[in-house]
């Protein structure tokens, strides 16, 4: 290992906590071992009445007709992509997409299945049997599985995906395949007892709220001590990890809105699933915290921005979780910054998030942490990032997720020069490495924000290129004034001569054209300018560059970028309004 490399690690292992490291030598040892103890019950039962009606937030292919006329063929689609499952290899491979094969073991296939089963779709009970003992015979416990398979996340979707399925299918089991659901709730007994041996405390973060719902599933709806033991699990985690997890302006600490809706989902169902009354009444009120915080954290067309990673249509709708606030009759604090359509501009200054709902700018300005120190892996190198639509089209946007593998991708996506801020020496901001790693962190300084009725100023700084031959220190300051006119402007101090480069990633839909000192920009019948001010030479430029709006999806699209080379410090100045 080089030398770099090695300091590298250091600066990333010297922010988890003892207990990471611990857990994962453990974790690591015992597959090297081949070591997965697992004592279960012979003959679990389950409870069918009564049984919570957790909603289906989110379902990966769509619906179960996009699942059935694809397992048809021996394929499973999701993420925006189709592969083969119909052999052991497929099953034990990434597919040459980490995500997907990951995903593909949630099981999500089995519930529509059941659906098209109680549906009366003629093939769809032949296909359910076929692929869940293809998948169990290459998949199982007692088979040399890949790690995806019994990845703890995975186990703990599998099973709220199992249950799901079951409860669906439930009086055909119980009149004619009863011997069927004997081995699948002996299978899900197997894993909730593994899930709950292997709580990935390596990780952290949305991974262990997510293994406290896999077996809160199983805790609820099975029967016996091992059951009730479950359930005691998952109350302590649950009430454990929002503690850690949510900000006290109800934001999570992963700071992606996509993961934000992720949590929402989990501390839903948790405050139905779990049977401590003051745990589910502590679920609800850190779920109404969140909600409020989701309300403003959306453009006007219902759409996530894309801060750190994060991906349309991964999770539940915005809107359909807004209405879960609306349904359940808990108000939210709509102060008089509210907009018509109920969003409101706001400082979260825990999230570190500057929100901006008033026509015809919708903003988001990113003043926060990347992400938190002993979990960043979903962290951008996006400091002082900000994106925003006008007229309700998005203008600027972020680059987006394409995927978890260790590609150009990956990189393009984390790394700073693709993000709407500013790049010094072609050096990301924070240290961003691997597909989940993160070393030297950039620290938000001097935050001040005051939003008015019709105006809004932000300003920070980050110490993200302290580190290069003579310190620089990246400003900006966000303005919108009058409504109509927003100024980004940037200022680089230190010493040394630097390459210093800031831009904006277009959305696709919008056109761009050169003029004096900047750009115009159409779309439909938008129309603006987008001028920069500097007594610096700098040269401007349009460059080619790629947006991944989904996982799996790539669009081409533009940048608008300018370039100082020099010795510092340097001032820029982008003024975007209407063009008349």
């Amino acid at each position: 290992m080089r030398i770099s490399h090695a300091l590298r690690t250091l600066r990333t292992i010297k922010h988890l906590h003892a207990s990471q490291l611990m857990w994962r030598m453990r974790y690591l040892v015992e597959r090297r071992l081949h070591s997965t103890p697992v004592t279960y019950n012979d003959s679990p039962s389950a409870t069918y009445h009564d049984f919570p009606d957790v909603p289906v937030f989110h379902r990966p292919s769509g619906d179960e007709q996009v699942t059935l006329d694809n397992l048809r063929r021996g394929k499973l689609y999701h993420l925006n992509r189709a592969h083969a499952i119909d052999n052991a290899e497929a099953w034990n491979s990434d597919c040459g997409n980490r995500l997907w094969a990951i995903t593909a073991h949630y099981h999500y296939w089995i519930y529509d299945l059941a659906l098209a089963v109680r549906d009366g779709v003629p093939d769809a009970w032949d296909l359910l049997q076929y692929h869940w003992q293809a998948w169990r015979t290459v998949c199982g416990r007692d088979s040399s599985s890949s790690l995806f398979a019994w990845n703890s996340f995975a186990i703990a979707t599998r099973i709220s995906w199992w249950i799901r399925a079951l409860l669906v299918l439930q009086p055909q089991l119980v009149r004619e395949h009863s011997d069927w659901e004997a081995e699948v709730l002996n299978d899900i007994s197997v894993q909730a007892e593994y899930l709950s041996k292997h709580i990935e405390w390596d990780l952290r973060a949305n991974h262990v709220l997510r293994d406290a719902v896999g077996l809160a599933w199983a805790g609820r709806f099975l029967c016996g001590e091992q059951a009730k033991s479950w359930m005691r699990q998952a109350t302590e985690i649950a009430m454990d990890q929002v503690d850690e997890q949510i900000l006290p302006d109800g934001g999570h600490f992963e700071r992606s809105p996509m993961y934000h809706i992720h949590i929402m989902e989990d501390v839903w169902s948790l405050q139905l699933l779990l049977e401590d009354e003051s745990a589910r009444e502590k679920m609800r009120c850190v779920w109404n915290s969140m909600a409020n915080v989701l309300r403003s954290a959306q453009f006007a067309d219902g759409q996530i921005p894309l801060l750190n990673d994060s991906a349309q249509h991964a999770v539940a709708d915005p809107s359909y979780m807004v209405s879960l606030q609306d349904a359940d009759d808990c108000s939210y604090d709509a102060n008089n910054e509210a907009s018509p359509d109920g969003q409101r501009s706001q400082f979260l200054a825990d999230t570190g998030l500057v929100v901006w709902h008033e026509t015809p700018w919708t903003l988001f300005f990113d003043v926060g942490d990347v992400g938190p120190d002993c979990q960043p892996g979903h962290a951008h190198a996006d400091t002082l990032n900000a994106v925003c639509a006008w007229r309700g089209k998005q203008l600027f946007v972020d680059p987006g997720t394409y995927g978890y593998d260790r590609d150009v991708r990956r990189v393009y996506d984390r790394s700073t020069a693709a993000h709407n801020t500013v790049c010094i020496d072609g050096i990301d901001s924070s240290e961003v490495w691997d597909i989940f790693r993160v070393g030297r962190r950039a620290r938000p300084h001097n935050v001040r924000v005051s939003i008015e009725t019709d105006n809004l100023f932000a300003t920070a700084s980050h110490d993200g290129y302290r580190h290069l031959p003579g310190q620089p220190t990246h400003q900006r300051d966000v303005e919108v004034i009058n409504h109509g006119v927003l100024r980004i402007h940037d200022r680089v101090d230190g010493s040394g001569t630097h390459q210093v480069q800031g831009g904006m990633l277009l959305d696709p839909g919008w056109e761009v054209e050169t003029c004096l000192n900047g750009w115009k920009l159409s779309c439909s019948d938008h129309l603006v300018s987008a001028i920069i001010e500097t007594n610096e030479t700098v040269e401007s430029s349009v460059v080619a560059a790629k947006y991944h709006p989904e996982y799996g999806k790539e669009i081409d699209t533009q940048r608008i970028q300018w370039t100082f080379n020099g010795p510092l410090p340097v001032d820029v100045r982008l003024t975007i309004q209407s063009v008349s």
